[in-house]
C-alpha cells in the first residue's frame, strides 16, 4: 500500500505504481487539477463528504491483485 500527497498525483507516478509495481495506492487530488477533481466528484460517495476537507478529496485505493511490491510501508 502506497499513500502519497498531491505532488505524486500524476499520470507517470500512478502508471509506475499500477503497472510496474502492481501496488495498491491512495492519492490526494486537489482542485488545482479541475478535470480529475470533478471526475472523482462524480463517483459514488463523491458528494457525501467522505475523505474530503475544504480543498482536497481522497481517492479510494485501486485494487490490482493479491500483493503489492516496491517501497511501500504498512499503514499504522
Amino acid at each position: 500500500m502506497v499513500a502519497a500527497d498531491a505532488l505524486h498525483t500524476q499520470r507517470d507516478h500512478t502508471r509506475f505504481l499500477a503497472e510496474e509495481k502492481n501496488a495498491h495506492f491512495i492519492l490526494v487530488v486537489k482542485k488545482n487539477q479541475p478535470s480529475l477533481y470533478h471526475q472523482l466528484k462524480q463517483l459514488p460517495g463523491g458528494r457525501s463528504g467522505w475523505g474530503t476537507s475544504r480543498n482536497t478529496m481522497a481517492r479510494p485505493h485501486r485494487a490490482l491483485g493479491s500483493g503489492s511490491t516496491g517501497r511501500s510501508r504498512p499503514c499504522t
